[in-house]
């Protein structure tokens, strides 16, 4: 959630008349609309996940389920299955471009339709090789991984 926050604070900021709209489960609304300033064109649109058998109720996010577990299968079940509402909100909608992660691949193939261009935001690959560009420096720390980049978050 964290980066695509930062992705919509940093083009509403630098771009006049862009506006953002992010989509997700019910669970994350409020800590999304806590981290929004006020003055920024950026909302939230929560998405109603159908209650599925074997997924404990009030399950929306994938964050706290070990990636191989029962529930987690489940869960994508259920995202995938939210194609038809995301297609409507693009009807209404209309944007110029969709920005998606891992979870909803399928979104491709209700954007196209609709004339909407899409970006893959992967948050993990750039994690997993920005410590490649230190390859001959000394061995990094503990510290230098968990430490932020200056400069960042902008």
């Amino acid at each position: 959630i964290n980066a695509f926050l930062q992705l919509a604070r940093l083009s509403c900021t630098t771009s006049n008349g862009v506006h953002f709209t992010l989509l997700s489960a019910n669970i994350n609304v409020p800590q999304i609309e806590s981290l929004l300033p006020a003055s920024m064109s950026i909302s939230v649109v929560s998405l109603h996940l159908s209650v599925v058998l074997g997924l404990p109720l009030g399950i929306d996010s994938i964050v706290d389920l070990p990636p191989a577990s029962l529930a987690a299968k489940l869960l994508k079940l259920v995202v995938h299955g939210i194609g038809p509402k995301v297609e409507s909100l693009l009807r209404e909608f209309r944007p110029h471009l969709v920005v998606f992660d891992f979870g909803m691949q399928w979104l491709l193939e209700v954007a196209e339709p609709l004339r909407v261009w899409t970006h893959f935001f992967f948050v993990f690959v750039v994690i997993s090789i920005a410590p490649a560009r230190r390859l001959h420096d000394p061995a990094l720390t503990l510290d230098d991984i968990m430490s932020s980049p200056t400069g960042f978050p902008p």
